[in-house]
């Protein structure tokens, strides 16, 4: 009896783990990665400002590192957040 009673435990063990691991592989292959808070205040002070510029000096950074942060969140949308086409940065209608 006592190894019958092992062996259940045993494959429901298995069976745990097989469970986990199916659900880790479907959130990592299907789920959308949430964005970065990093990446959502520099949007957000884009937003607020209308500058590229300004966002990166409020965040410490060099503007062309925040236009890089942005054109990689565009790239993995594929659409454009900003309108850049006037002298201030707008939020398109997608963005």
């Amino acid at each position: 009896m006592p190894l019958l009673h092992w062996s259940l435990a045993a494959i429901m063990l298995q069976s745990v783990h097989v469970t986990v691991s199916s659900a880790r592989f479907f959130n990592n292959a299907i789920a959308p990665k949430p964005f970065s808070r990093d990446a959502l205040t520099t949007i957000h002070l884009i937003a607020r400002s209308g500058s590229f510029a300004v966002a990166a000096e409020r965040l410490n950074r060099v503007p062309s590192a925040v236009n890089y942060t942005v054109k990689k969140l565009e790239e993995k949308l594929g659409f454009a957040l900003f309108d850049r086409s006037g002298h201030q940065a707008r939020l398109t209608a997608a963005g």
